[in-house]
């Protein structure tokens, strides 16, 4: 029984991570934080924005220690940080990918869709559950000039 649950254990930790991003992410979270940042920056933008993600998705708190690293490459991550926000399912990732996309250059931002920022910031004001959510509208305020 014992060897069982074991085998249980180990095939739901390895299902976790056959999506890429878990790979990505268990493989950057063993390095040193200098080496994982260098290697983040490596990564393609939408990679990034998927690691980045992954790990807001599945960390308590809700936290990536790469967000920072969002801001270098600016350009690059923004079309799909905006996609990911129009993806999300939780409050609480949705409002920390819409304020990491209200925390990217203005010149990057501007490059967006306003529809689709509009779209994430509704998204967020309704896993909310409250058109006038707070978090939701400040962020939307930056972002839905």
């Amino acid at each position: 029984m014992a060897k069982a649950l074991g085998i249980l254990v180990v095939l739901c930790l390895s299902a976790c991570c056959n999506d890429r991003a878990c790979r990505q992410s268990r493989q950057l979270n063993t390095l040193p934080d200098r080496e994982a940042f260098s290697r983040f920056k490596a990564l393609d933008a939408k990679d990034q924005v998927d690691v980045y993600v992954w790990e807001l998705t599945h960390s308590k708190p809700v936290a990536s220690r790469f967000e920072f690293l969002l801001r270098e490459s600016a350009d690059a991550v923004a079309e799909p940080l905006l996609d990911a926000a129009n993806r999300s399912d939780g409050y609480i990732v949705q409002a920390s990918i819409v304020r990491s996309l209200a925390k990217l250059p203005a010149g990057s931002r501007a490059k967006l869709a306003r529809s689709q920022l509009v779209a994430a910031v509704e998204r967020c004001k309704r896993l909310a559950g409250d058109e006038h959510d707070e978090v939701c509208s400040s962020y939307g305020d930056a972002l839905v000039i």
